[in-house]
């Protein structure tokens, strides 16, 4: 369950593994992993991601990864069967990911290439390693 934080569209959520803010009027939601979570939880998260894009219309997600370690190839997979398609349908259109381990994200844009002839995105994903630098490429200002 979201809570909302002020009268102007600011939410949180929280639970064991994950905290989410979501700006509704600049159409931003904020993830941050609290630990690393299981498969389940994983794709828990997954589909809660979804849900807000479509709710609340997200257009710029920075998702602070710093604690997740090493996902497997299958929940990568699954994420790219699932997450993509909607995150294109919801208008989704700038994936700012802050992390110092880059793992995850080269894994995930490799099966993103090879799955090219089935999914076409126009969002743009980058990765950074502070979050400062992904916000100024979220607002379009050079670091």
């Amino acid at each position: 369950m979201l809570l909302n934080l002020t009268a102007t569209g600011i939410y949180e959520f929280e639970n064991s593994y994950l905290h989410l803010l979501l700006d509704e009027p600049a159409r931003l939601m904020y993830s941050t992993w609290l630990r690393n979570p299981s498969s389940a939880e994983y794709r828990e998260a997954t589909l809660r991601f979804i849900d807000y894009f479509q709710e609340k219309n997200i257009a710029y997600w920075i998702s602070d990864t710093t604690n997740l370690t090493e996902i497997t190839k299958e929940d990568l997979e699954w994420v790219v069967k699932v997450l993509i398609p909607a995150a294109n349908a919801s208008g989704l259109q700038k994936i700012a990911r802050v992390s110092v381990v880059d793992t995850n994200i080269k894994a995930l844009r490799e099966l993103v290439n090879f799955s090219s002839t089935k999914l076409v995105t126009t969002i743009e994903v980058e990765q950074f390693s502070t979050y400062r630098e992904a916000v100024s490429w979220i607002v379009g200002e050079p670091c």
